[in-house]
């Protein structure tokens, strides 16, 4: 039997990593009207001398991390995810508000322990 695959794209929001280069490129102010500017869902640049990605601050690995189990955990139908009230396009836009006080937990662990795997 052909063992199923399962592929993961991560997208972040603009302002999850650094944009300073694509701002820079084209002539934006380092601003939110700046990154509002810019193409929604920007690859992250690598830093031409180090090859590094800058992220815009403290938490942000922790909340990729924490973003991806939950969703995972959702997909493969251990926890559900509730859309905010009025969202007209929920399917798109899931918050981490869990079906019980265990799933909050058990996606608080697994984030947890996945993160510090990662680092």
């Amino acid at each position: 039997a052909r063992a199923a695959v399962l592929k993961v794209t991560l997208a972040a929001d603009n302002s999850f990593y650094s944009h300073n280069g694509s701002l820079r490129e084209r002539g934006l102010p380092r601003s939110a009207k700046g990154l509002a500017a810019l193409p929604p869902l920007l690859p992250p640049t690598p830093d031409a001398a180090t090859g590094d990605i800058a992220k815009t601050g403290l938490g942000s690995s922790a909340t990729l991390v924490t973003s991806l189990v939950a969703a995972l955990l959702h997909q493969f139908g251990v926890i559900a995810l509730a859309a905010p009230a009025g969202d007209s396009d929920a399917s798109s836009r899931l918050t981490a508000v869990c079906d019980s006080a265990g799933g909050l937990e058990l996606l608080h662990s697994l984030a947890q322990l996945s993160h510090c795997a990662a680092q």
